[in-house]
C-alpha cells in the first residue's frame, strides 16, 4: 500500500528548492509552496514565518502551568510511555522547570518524557547536564536519524554551517545570558558579524531583542549553548574562549558601572539597568577567572556599585587560537 513519503525539513537542500522556486513562481500565478526549513531560502516574494518554542509556564504564575504548551506536550507524551503519570498538583513544578531548562523544544520535551517511566522526573532534572547523554530514543520506530536523539538533531544543523560560521557559533556559546553583537566580537573577531547574522538566519541565535539600555542582544537557548560548549571542549581551547568571554564581560562592566559619554545625570540609574541585564555573563566570566586565577588589573568589576575600575581578563598563554 503507498504511504505519503515522511515530512522533513529542506534547509539541507535549500538551494536546489530554492532554485525549483524560482523556476515555477515566475510561470505559475496559481501555485503556493509551503517549505518548512531551519532558514530562509532567499527568493523573491518569500513571505517568512518564523516558528516559536511552545509557550513555557510563567515562573509567577503556578496556576498557569496546564496552559504551557510545553507542558501539555510532555504531560501527553508521558502518559504514552507510562499509563501512571499524572500531571498534579505534585508534579507540576518539577514538570514546569524540566520543559523550561529545555527551552520549550518540541524534540527535547518528547524525549525526556519518553523517559519518565525508568527516570521519573528528578533524576531529568539532574541530570540535564548531560542531556545529550540523556535524551535520545529507545524506539526502534523508522524516522530520519537526526531525529533519534537531541545530540543529532543540534549535529545535523552544525554540520550544515560553514566552518567560519561554525567558529563563531562556538565562541558565542561561552555567553550564558543575552549578548551584544559587541560582545560576540570580543570573543568571535571583528569579522564576526556576518556570522551572527546567519547564525539568527538559521535559528541557532534567537533574534534581538532590545534591552533596557536600548541596545540590542542576542540570545542563544540553553541546549544551544550546550552543544556549542561540548564543541569548544572538544578543541581543547575552552580556557581561551572563556577568557575572551571575560574579557567581553569586564569591558561591558566597566563601562557600564559608569557614566557613557555625553550621559545625562541619570547615568548611574541607565548603569544599574544595563549592569543588572547583563550580570548574568559577567557573573559567569568573574567565576571563571578566579577559579583560573586569571585577573589581572586593581579589582574585578563590582556591579553592584559605580565604580569603574575594571580588571581584565586574558587567555592561558599557550592555549593557542580560539577555536
Amino acid at each position: 500500500m503507498w504511504q505519503p513519503p515522511r515530512r522533513s525539513n529542506c534547509e539541507h537542500l535549500a538551494g536546489a528548492v530554492a532554485e525549483m522556486c524560482a523556476a515555477l513562481l515566475p510561470v505559475a500565478d496559481d501555485v503556493r509552496i509551503l517549505a518548512t526549513s531551519r532558514e530562509p531560502l532567499g527568493v523573491a516574494g518569500e513571505a517568512r514565518y518564523r516558528l516559536p518554542p511552545l509557550t513555557l509556564p510563567a515562573p509567577d504564575d503556578p496556576d498557569g502551568t496546564s496552559r504551557s504548551e510545553a507542558v501539555a506536550l510532555f504531560a501527553d507524551r508521558a502518559r504514552r510511555a507510562d499509563q501512571q503519570f499524572s500531571l498534579n498538583g505534585d508534579s507540576a513544578p518539577a514538570v514546569a522547570r524540566l520543559v523550561t531548562r529545555l527551552d520549550g523544544m518540541p524534540l527535547a520535551i518528547e524525549l525526556a518524557a519518553a523517559r519518565v517511566e525508568a527516570l521519573g522526573l528528578a533524576q531529568p532534572l539532574d541530570r540535564l547536564d548531560d542531556r545529550f547523554v540523556l535524551l535520545a530514543r529507545a524506539d526502534r520506530a523508522p524516522g530520519a536519524a537526526r531525529h533519534r536523539s537531541l545530540a543529532a538533531t543540534a549535529d545535523w544543523s552544525y554540520q550544515l554551517l560553514s566552518e567560519a560560521d561554525r567558529r563563531v557559533f562556538r565562541r558565542v556559546s561561552v555567553f550564558p545570558a543575552p549578548f551584544t553583537l559587541e560582545a560576540a566580537e570580543a570573543v568571535a573577531g571583528t569579522d564576526a558579524g556576518p556570522g551572527v547574522l546567519r547564525l539568527v538566519d538559521c535559528s541557532l541565535l534567537a533574534p534581538p531583542r532590545e534591552g533596557p539600555d536600548g541596545r540590542s542582544r542576542y540570545l542563544m537557548l540553553e541546549t544551544l549553548r550546550g552543544y556549542g560548549l561540548g564543541r569548544l571542549a572538544e578543541a581543547w581551547r575552552w580556557s581561551c574562549s572563556r577568557g575572551g568571554g571575560c574579557v567581553a564581560a569586564c569591558r561591558t562592566g566597566s563601562r557600564c558601572c559608569g557614566r557613557p559619554p555625553g550621559a545625562p545625570s541619570r547615568a548611574p540609574a541607565y548603569g544599574a539597568r544595563r549592569t543588572t541585564y547583563y550580570a548574568e555573563n559577567v557573573s559567569d566570566a568573574v567565576g571563571w577567572a578566579r577559579q583560573a586565577e586569571r585577573i589581572d588589573g586593581e579589582r574585578i568589576p563590582d556591579c553592584s556599585t559605580t565604580s569603574t575600575t575594571a580588571g581584565t581578563c586574558a587567555p592561558p598563554p599557550g592555549a593557542g587560537p580560539m577555536p
